[in-house]
């Protein structure tokens, strides 16, 4: 009996193989602490689920700017424990302290580090701290992009996705881009751009991006929308309201067109905790309507 006919083994997208049951798990496709949902997973193989968490997941869930919008959404992941941003800065007279982010509350709290008791300074006028990025933060939201494409793609469409959609391309992207040689890069002809910490100018002027990008933070949560171009698909990819960006991966798309001719694409959308799909055209409309009555 071949694998993919055989019950006791199950197909993980990521890695383009089957495993035996007992060595698959479930995979969140957007992880719990971003944002995910139990009902919007696919069956991943053990070891590439530890070590993608390890190597991309977690590190994102602990950044800066989305730990705000964790501590604003609530998005605890599965420890269930709260998220509280911090940086350690420097107050106007030269104490160092830890600034602590309450976007939930609207609340900052400046805690003298060195004090025995870590006091709390309430008169503060002014503070100082940095946020950086670098190649590597890059890399980790492409990765991550890459995953979620991946994962919705075959989510949504099954074997109708790994027939019809250049994955491989996808995998390579997923796994790190520094990993391969400039040849090998070269090569890919799956093109990305991410959020607003990564893109260019030229990027964010574009309506499309400005488009998706008000999607994304306008969700409660997290959105996959899944547009079907003559050749290609397109994935814009939301979590914890913030715009992660878009891929676009080379496909035979003929039937993914005539699947969404009249409702333009397709939406995954997580959002207060519950779990929705539809048509992009159906969001569309949701939006106007609700620009209209604010507009009222």
């Amino acid at each position: 009996m071949k694998n993919n006919e055989d019950p006791n083994y199950s197909y993980c997208i990521y890695s383009n193989s089957y495993f035996v049951k007992n060595g698959c798990n479930k995979d969140h496709i957007i992880p719990l602490a971003l944002g995910g949902h139990d009902d919007f997973a696919v069956a991943s193989e053990t070891n590439f689920n530890s070590r993608f968490s390890n190597e991309v997941e977690d590190k994102l869930a602990k950044d800066f700017l989305i730990q705000m919008n964790r501590n604003e959404l609530k998005l605890f992941g599965h420890r269930k424990k709260s998220v509280l941003p911090s940086k350690i800065g420097n107050t106007e007279d030269g104490k160092k302290v830890r600034i602590e982010f309450d976007k939930a509350l609207k609340k900052i709290t400046v805690v003298d580090i060195k004090s025995v008791n870590k006091d709390v300074i309430e008169n503060w006028e002014k503070i100082n701290f940095s946020l950086n990025f670098d190649l590597k933060d890059f890399e980790l939201h492409l990765r991550l992009a890459a995953k979620v494409a991946l994962g919705a793609g075959y989510f949504l469409f099954g074997d109708q996705f790994i027939q019809n959609v250049d994955h491989n391309e996808l995998r390579l992207i997923m796994n790190g881009l520094s990993k391969l040689s400039e040849e090998e890069r070269k090569k890919i002809k799956t093109r990305c751009y991410l959020g607003r910490w990564f893109s260019s100018k030229e990027d964010r002027a574009e309506k499309e991006y400005k488009l998706y990008s008000e999607i994304c933070k306008s969700v409660q949560g997290s959105i996959v929308i899944i547009v079907p171009t003559t050749h290609s698909l397109c994935f814009h990819i939301g979590v914890a309201s913030e715009y992660i960006g878009m891929i676009n991966v080379p496909a035979r798309a003929d039937q993914f067109l005539e699947k969404y001719k009249n409702g333009m694409g397709h939406v995954l959308m997580i959002a207060k905790g519950v779990f929705k799909h539809g048509y992009l055209k159906s969001l569309f409309e949701h939006l106007f309507k609700l620009a209209e009555n604010r507009a009222q």
